[in-house]
């Protein structure tokens, strides 16, 4: 129950407080009713929403832009209604039941076998003799029903067939004998709904609108009605007991509505623009703070599905917190087993934050490109990406946008959040082409050739670009740097004091760095899947993006099988103790080479030998004492709090000579890397190497697990020297 405001001491301020909170509390039952009163009188038939109606009904706008929205009104007073529902030969629809305060009580459609040519009869409350026909009955909480279907086209041209089959959809009452569905006219459109109609609810004259109010509270559903019915009928006699001062109390009253109205608006505006990095749900748990933010929900979610339906998930945040921008580029990775768990269809959507047009839209009914193993991966960016990832392409907007994932009949476990959406990952500026195109057009030189690197990825499949190289050797460097017994306290180290001095080090960032390294040192036997990109810079400039996985099973100190895949190339090795093995599975051949006692040194000749090397690694050294010098660390920040993959993790940011990198390591008693990103500032395409790690610890491996047994068809061939 809300209490009542106190007495102030100005008549005219407490009547525009009550005045205020009675249009607040009202609201959601005012609202509906001006749904209402936007329909006709015949209330049998569905009609067509205008273009506009995103504007006063919200909940529309998170729909796919294909779907064909229809609404009605049915009044059950004088009996049960049969609605009908025509058979849309595979095509989605539900139809969404809502009671008079904006609460979706039911619904109807392909989730419940309705898609197929169903009828269902609804009652009201009050009716209690039995529905016969033996049709699927639903009760209704109130008289008045508002219900709000979708249809989904499957492309344009289907469009006009789809507006033919809204139009047979109807509600029958049972006091009259049923027309057949077919005859039913099309249903024509509603007048044009705008937000308009809404703000002038804040200018209705006083008593017409308390009025209304009354009526409406007798008339809503029973939970309603005993929440409302005692403080609406309170602050109504203290208006009339205080009276209002001034020689024109309306106008008192009507800035307690606009108050209101304005209050109910700044909630929904503030909750639409909290940052989100996690994917939440786009409406609302019934369960509100108070009055405001409720009638600032219904007023936001007007129209929306169930979330049996249609499960609507909203982001406006990448994983790091920083808001959706045109001009970043993203990326949305999703294992096989972690596709969006629909029975019907899901689509993903990039809105501008003005809410001003849907957007593009993409999904299963789109020519999806998956990896191997049945990944998918998406990009979210404004200019087009590489020819071979274009159909993965969602366009964003110019400025602030959001995503929208939309699951059509999700599953049971997507409801009980087993399921959770992946994190959107950053990949960086649209401006890093910029060098690119001036290169091309004569207005810079082109930097020095990379064919060290081209020969490199054309002979074994995988680069050690200098990015890698020094890059990844960081994340080593600052762990050693750490842990030194005889370093003084970071606030006072010249080891590790910024060249720069405006530059900082957060001696927490540091710290993880050296838990995390201890931590990794103590692993005997691990397992590690890994899945990345690599910027490589060619001759004249351009940079090009190559995708890569790779799986490692280790055993400190002698034992390694790695298997990588970047671009179309797959590389396999082992490591034994004795020596070390190149697998090519898809040529079918392989090359042998003695290998020294430990893990560490095998990688180092393996590169300075061969020119083999591979992504992260560092991974196998952390455990190592002895460290080559390198450049100190000049910044080191705790990010904030990010989640990747589902894992709970911190983000730490650090610039170390000519190299900025971020690591996000893992919550808790396991300090794992669950994600590295570095940047190549001494080239001036900067050019970065991302990856993100899924561990086993103590997996259980077979002594002889490291051990190369040639197939039948494989043919071994001599190693080629580096050149």
């Amino acid at each position: 129950m809300i209490k009542p405001p106190a007495p102030a001491a100005s008549p005219d301020t407490t009547a525009r407080q009550l005045a205020s909170e009675l249009f607040v509390l009202g609201f959601p039952l005012i609202l509906m009713d001006t749904i209402r009163r936007a329909h006709p009188l015949a209330a049998s038939r569905f009609r067509l929403f205008p273009p506009a109606s995103q504007a006063l009904v919200p909940g529309l706008f998170h729909d796919d832009p294909d779907c064909l929205h229809s609404s009605a009104i049915v009044d059950l007073s004088t009996g049960p209604s049969r609605l009908h529902l025509p058979n849309t030969h595979g095509r989605y629809i539900s139809v969404t039941l809502i009671d008079s305060s904006g609460e979706a009580f039911a619904s109807v459609g392909s989730r419940t076998d309705e898609h197929l040519s169903g009828d269902v009869m609804l009652a009201g409350p009050a009716w209690d003799t039995e529905i016969r026909d033996g049709l699927r009955a639903l009760r209704a909480p109130c008289d008045t029903v508002w219900a709000v279907s979708r249809i989904i086209a499957r492309s344009a041209p289907d469009r006009p067939i789809v507006e033919g089959l809204a139009g047979e959809q109807s509600f029958v009452p049972t006091s009259r004998a049923a027309a057949p569905a077919a005859e039913q006219p099309p249903g024509s459109t509603l007048d044009v709904l705008d937000l308009a109609a809404i703000r002038q609810l804040a200018q209705t004259e006083p008593a017409a609108l308390f009025h209304r109010l009354l009526h409406l509270v007798d008339r809503a559903p029973q939970a309603v009605r005993d929440r409302l019915r005692g403080p609406v009928r309170e602050r109504l006699a203290l208006l009339d007991a205080r009276g209002v001062g001034g020689a024109r109390p309306d106008e008192v009253l009507l800035r307690g509505f606009a108050d209101g109205w304005n209050a109910i608006q700044g909630a929904r505006e503030a909750a639409a623009a909290e940052p989100m990095r996690e994917w939440s749900s786009a409406r609302p748990a019934a369960n509100f703070a108070g009055p405001v933010e409720h009638a600032a929900a219904v007023l936001g979610s007007l129209g929306a599905p169930r979330r049996e339906d249609i499960l609507t998930l909203r982001c406006n945040a990448d994983e790091s917190g920083r808001p959706l921008t045109g001009d970043e580029h993203y990326r949305l990775t999703m294992s096989a087993h972690r596709l969006p768990p629909a029975l019907s269809a899901w689509r993903l959507t990039a809105p501008p934050r003005e809410r001003q047009a849907s957007g593009d839209v993409i999904g299963d009914h789109s020519p999806l490109v998956t990896a191997p193993g049945g990944a998918l991966e998406l990009l979210v960016q404004r200019e087009r990406p590489l020819r071979r990832q274009h159909v993965n392409w969602l366009r964003a907007p110019d400025g602030p946008f959001e995503l929208y994932l939309r699951l059509y009949s999700p599953t049971a476990g997507t409801m009980d959040g087993a399921w959770r959406m992946t994190a959107v990952e950053r990949l960086g500026s649209r401006d890093e082409g910029r060098l690119a195109r001036l290169i091309r057009r004569g207005a810079v030189p082109p930097p020095k050739p990379r064919n060290l690197q081209a020969r490199a990825m054309e002979h074994s499949g995988m680069i050690r670009s200098p990015l890698v190289l020094a890059g990844l050797a960081l994340v080593l460097a600052a762990g050693g740097a750490t842990a030194q017994p005889m370093a003084p306290p970071p606030a006072k180290s010249s080891a590790t004091a910024p060249a720069d001095p405006s530059a900082s080090i957060d001696p927490a960032a540091t710290e993880a760095l050296k838990q995390m390294r201890a931590y990794l040192g103590g692993l005997s036997t691990f397992e590690v899947k890994t899945n990345g990109s690599l910027d490589l810079v060619l001759d004249d400039g351009q940079k090009v993006q190559l995708d890569g996985e790779s799986v490692y099973k280790v055993r400190r100190p002698n034992g390694f099988e790695i298997k990588t895949a970047i671009g179309n190339k797959v590389r396999n090795y082992y490591y034994d103790g004795q020596k070390m093995t190149v697998y090519a599975p898809q040529l079918g051949y392989y090359a042998q080479a003695p290998a020294p006692a430990t893990i560490r040194q095998t990688l180092d000749e393996a590169y300075q030998k061969y020119g083999i090397s591979f992504p992260l690694e560092d991974l196998f050294q952390w455990a190592e004492r002895e460290e080559p010098k390198k450049a100190p660390i000049t910044s080191a920040m705790v990010v904030g709090d990010a989640t990747i993959d589902g894992t709970p993790t911190t983000q730490y940011a650090f610039r170390q000579g000519q190299v900025d990198w971020q690591i996000w390591i893992q919550k808790g008693a396991q300090p794992l890397p669950r994600k590295i990103v570095i940047v190549d500032r001494g080239d001036e395409a900067r050019p970065a190497y991302s990856v993100r790690l899924a561990w086993i610890l103590n997996p259980a491996l077979a002594a002889d697990a490291f051990t190369f047994r040639p197939g039948a068809d494989a043919k071994q061939i001599q190693i080629a020297a580096a050149q």
